[in-house]
């Protein structure tokens, strides 16, 4: 089991990168719409992540 931080924040930036990936994957099937909500929903894990990686 994971015992401190640093290891979460290593998988929650994994997990924002993919929800990039698929907003990237939404706006070039002109899904605009899914792509700007997986696109902020990416932004702000991955934003979240850089923000646990430097408190730790």
């Amino acid at each position: 089991m994971f015992s401190s931080t640093p290891e979460l924040w290593v998988g929650a930036l994994c997990l924002g990168l993919a929800i990039l990936y698929g907003a990237w994957h939404e706006g070039r099937a002109d899904n605009a719409r899914d792509a700007k909500m997986l696109g902020a929903l990416g932004l702000g894990g991955v934003l979240s992540a850089v923000a646990a990686a430097l408190y730790w």
